[in-house]
């Protein structure tokens, strides 16, 4: 129980996170295409990074 509280927090501060930066991103340069391209990338790495964290908690 205690592991899946943890990915699942780990999943919405990464959410949150990326969000909060792409949209900072995208005041800071006054477009959001940019941000949107941004949260993407951020996302896909946040994917990568979890999947690698899962396996080492196993």
């Amino acid at each position: 129980m205690y592991r899946d509280e943890q990915v699942l927090c780990i999943i919405i501060c990464e959410i949150l996170g990326s969000l909060l930066l792409a949209f900072g991103v995208a005041v800071y340069f006054d477009t959001l295409p940019i941000a949107f391209i941004i949260l993407g990338v951020i996302l896909l790495i946040n994917a990568i990074i979890l999947k690698i964290e899962l396996w080492g908690i196993k």
